[in-house]
């Protein structure tokens, strides 16, 4: 399963990259993924938080794995064995003209339990959006 989710706003790269890199502001404007803790370094650990439409918290220890300052940022996460749950999460950042970055935001799952978690996936696709919309809000209100 693929979660795709996109957005454009208004700054540049390097404005909307300081507020996605800054784990330690995630509570104070996202509504999505309400905590991340852990270093900013390949190969990290963290803790991460999701906050669900629902209300529901789902907190889960992946691993950073990807990252690019100022284009690209992401994180995975084995459940027990590949064949059970893979979850790969990101966020690329691109230039859309010189004052307006595009990002797009998502997830990769795969394994036999995704079935069972579609309606917490679509609960999280949802978040996605409005994470992507507190994002482009912090940002543009910080220009």
């Amino acid at each position: 399963m693929e979660i795709r989710t996109e957005t454009e706003i208004e700054a540049g790269v390097a404005r909307v990259w300081a507020v996605l890199a800054d784990f330690a502001r995630y509570p104070d404007w996202n509504p999505f993924i309400t905590s991340v803790s852990g270093a900013l370094e390949p190969g990290a650990p963290l803790g991460v938080t999701l906050g669900l439409p629902s209300g529901q918290a789902l907190r889960f220890a992946p691993t950073l794995s990807r990252l690019e300052p100022g284009a690209a940022l992401g994180w995975a996460l084995v459940k027990w064995h590949p064949r059970f749950l893979s979850l790969h999460h990101f966020f690329q950042l691109r230039p859309a003209g010189e004052t307006r970055t595009r990002l797009t935001h998502g997830a990769d799952l795969t394994g036999l339990f995704v079935k069972l978690a579609a309606p917490t996936l679509t609960q999280a696709a949802r978040a996605a959006v409005a994470m992507n919309l507190a994002l482009k809000e912090r940002v543009e209100r910080a220009g």
